[in-house]
């Protein structure tokens, strides 16, 4: 977008509401100790950490945006001496506004330093299958957990504007994709599986179908039991807690709905802890031979 037109929507459409709005919708998340994304990061990180501490190997957490920040993670690593360096995005389907931007965080912090470490970055794990294991260990322990049956079990994954796709972006064949590969191991038993895409913002056409149409036009169609995952997201955050545990409750119930589960993300699930040492494992045997 023209750089001028877009300070104008930001400064002028943007930030005089959106911050007062997601105060708002954090405060229905928040929890004893803070943000819910940040506290589960963190206890990510330490279960990573513990896994690689006999090949002492240092883990540290960095945030695209928040903190602890990319560039501290980064300072903290080459402070302490590491000369070999992988970046393990946590986001299971690669997309330029999410792993690349990633990318961008880490290769902008690194041209600063006058020695730059060997590094590697793990690719995207959209189909890899530790990651589908681990999707599939989680979603048919909560659906056998349940104490009813669900009618359909609804997969969403956050969406991006569909000119992203038009200009190369990837990102929606990896979700199809990470679907695709989930399906067979998934203990349906005449549930059925629905794949859509939610967070839409702005007028654009995004990526659909939207998952919150899905969920106002499920009820009309007779589904009035239904639980939600969210593959795209490794740990719980305002999209899975709010988003869809509060705004897509009310809008399913609202449209005539009755039972209504969000499955947790991977969180610290020990499958995903597991899935985590085994994505990342190759590389890191391949650092070791450097």
């Amino acid at each position: 977008m023209n750089r001028l037109l877009w300070f104008f929507i930001l400064n002028a459409i943007v930030l005089p509401f959106r911050p007062k709005r997601s105060a708002r919708l954090y405060s229905r998340i928040w929890g004893k100790e803070g943000s819910p994304l940040l506290t589960i990061s963190e206890q990510q990180t330490q279960g990573f950490r513990e896994r690689l501490a006999e090949a002492d190997i240092s883990v540290e957490l960095g945030m695209r945006y928040g903190n602890p920040s990319i560039p501290s993670a980064l300072d903290k690593l080459l402070d302490a001496g590491v000369t070999r360096l992988i970046v393990f995005p946590m986001y299971p389907q690669y997309a330029a506004a999410t792993t690349a931007s990633t990318y961008d965080a880490v290769f902008e912090h690194l041209q600063k330093r006058r020695w730059v470490p060997t590094l590697s970055v793990v690719p995207p794990y959209h189909r890899h299958a530790a990651y589908v294991s681990a999707l599939a260990d989680s979603i048919n322990e909560h659906i056998a957990g349940l104490s009813w049956k669900p009618q359909a079990l609804v997969l969403s994954y956050h969406g991006i504007p569909r000119s992203y796709i038009e200009k190369g972006d990837p990102y929606c064949c990896s979700c199809v994709e990470t679907t695709k590969q989930l399906k067979p191991l998934l203990k349906l038993d005449g549930i059925d599986l629905i794949h859509t895409y939610q967070s839409r913002f702005g007028r654009d056409p995004w990526l659909e179908p939207y998952t919150s149409e899905v969920f106002e036009k499920l009820p009309t169609q007779g589904v009035k039991n239904i639980v939600v995952a969210a593959p795209g997201f490794t740990a719980d955050c305002l999209e899975t807690l709010d988003e869809l545990g509060n705004e897509g409750k009310h809008q399913f119930t609202e449209a005539g709905g009755d039972k209504f589960s969000v499955i947790p993300c991977l969180n610290t699930h020990s499958s995903w802890m597991s899935a985590m040492e085994k994505i990342a494992t190759p590389l890191l045997k391949a650092m070791r031979e450097i």
